[in-house]
This record gives structure tokens, C-alpha cells and sequence, in this order.
């Protein structure tokens, strides 16, 4: 699988195409897979609390449920604002949607402040990039390895994680 911030929706299309994945997309940010590797896929797109000063900045927040070697897996795509007014307000948006995610979880995240904790919600940040804002937060999912790459010096750095598939 593989989740790609600041992508716009003909790009994440294309790659989709290019590569035959299943894909979803929402607020510039999209998530790709395998079909055989997310059975019975289900999609649910929202978007963040938009700020009355800055209506047309949208971020978005993809969840897709689906089942993996027979057990509910659900891959989660957020991105937090950099500013503390509106990261308060995105993080209590995001808490209370993960809260309701009831199955491991595997979540993709940008976010800039150095302190954001999601334990008291079993998830554990499973992989940071050490100079970049994305995170990998996971709950129950067997990790078992992960690196930081430099894709290309266009493209940037992409966080690879092994997973067992298993609890």
C-alpha cells in the first residue's frame, strides 16, 4: 500500500492507472493498494474543520475498511495544520474519528508539532522521518521493520514499513 500527500486528484489517478492499484482520494492527499491485499474495500472521505479566515483550504481525512489475509484492517490518510488554533481543532476531529475506527489500523500522517500522542487510543508511532513532518501510527499491526528512503531529490523522502499482517 502506499499513501501520498500533496498529490492532486488527475495525478493520483494516473498513478493509479499506471501501477493497476485501487485507489482513494481526498483534500490532496491519496491512498493506493493492491486489490488482493484489501478485500471488500470500503471508503469513507471527510474533510477537516476549515477555518471561517481560510474557507477554500481543504484538508482531507480518508479512511478505507477492508479485510487482509481474512482479519478488518482500516488504512487511515490525515494531515494536521501547522498552526495551533486550527491543529487543536484537527486533532479533536481526527481523535473522534479514530475513536470509532474499531479494527487495526494503520495510519498515515502529516503533521508538524513535534508533541502528538495518539496512546490513550492503543495507536504507537511506528515510523517518523527525521527531517519531514509524516508519521506512521499504528494499532495492532506486527511492524516488522522500517526505514527512511530518498526516492529522488524531486519526489523527496517516503517512509517503508514491513508489516507480519498479523495482530
Amino acid at each position: 500500500m502506499l499513501a501520498v500527500d500533496e498529490i492532486d486528484a488527475g495525478d493520483a489517478l494516473a498513478l493509479a492507472t499506471r501501477f493497476e492499484r485501487q485507489w482513494a482520494y481526498r483534500g490532496a492527499q491519496a491512498l493506493f493498494w493492491k486489490p488482493p491485499l484489501l478485500d471488500g474495500a470500503q471508503i469513507h472521505d471527510a474533510y477537516l474543520p476549515s477555518s471561517v479566515a481560510r474557507p477554500f483550504e481543504r484538508r482531507g481525512f480518508l479512511r478505507v475498511d477492508g479485510r487482509t489475509n481474512g482479519e478488518p484492517l482500516s488504512l487511515v490518510v490525515t494531515q494536521v495544520a501547522d498552526d495551533r488554533a486550527r491543529r487543536i481543532r484537527d486533532t479533536r476531529f481526527i481523535r473522534t474519528q479514530l475513536r470509532a475506527c474499531r479494527t487495526r489500523t494503520m495510519l498515515f500522517m502529516r503533521v508538524s508539532a513535534a508533541r502528538f500522542h495518539l496512546d490513550d487510543l492503543h495507536f504507537a508511532c511506528v515510523s517518523q522521518m527525521r527531517t519531514g513532518s509524516s508519521r506512521i501510527y499504528a494499532r495492532e499491526v506486527g511492524i516488522l521493520a522500517d526505514e527512511e528512503l530518498e526516492v529522488s531529490p524531486s519526489i523527496g523522502h517516503a517512509l517503508v514499513l514491513r508489516c507480519d499482517g498479523r495482530s
